[in-house]
């Protein structure tokens, strides 16, 4: 059986930050600038540069609106749909 890796590697703008529609965690939105997955047509999420990616977050991430950062992201997925999981964000500036 072949597997695809489930992890997204992207650099990025910072362009918000909102609560979730259910009340829990947060909505991240970046600007992709470079898919830096080791192999990206591989990858589950495939964001292209220029593209913006809306992520799931548990906790506010720590940078700003605008910020350039470094993401590592997946994608969750069962019976009832999928989500976009953001699960490291560092900041590049």
């Amino acid at each position: 059986m072949l597997l695809r890796p489930n992890e997204t590697v992207l650099d990025g703008v910072l362009r918000s930050v909102r609560p979730a529609v259910d009340g829990k965690g947060f909505e991240v939105t970046l600007s992709v600038t470079a898919n830096c997955t080791p192999t990206p047509d591989q990858d589950f999420l495939r964001p292209t540069p220029g593209s913006e990616l809306t992520l799931f977050a548990a906790q506010s991430p720590d940078a700003a609106v605008g910020d350039t950062c470094k993401v590592k992201a997946s994608l969750l997925g069962g019976p009832f749909g999928q989500r976009a999981i953001l699960s490291t964000l560092k900041k590049l500036d």
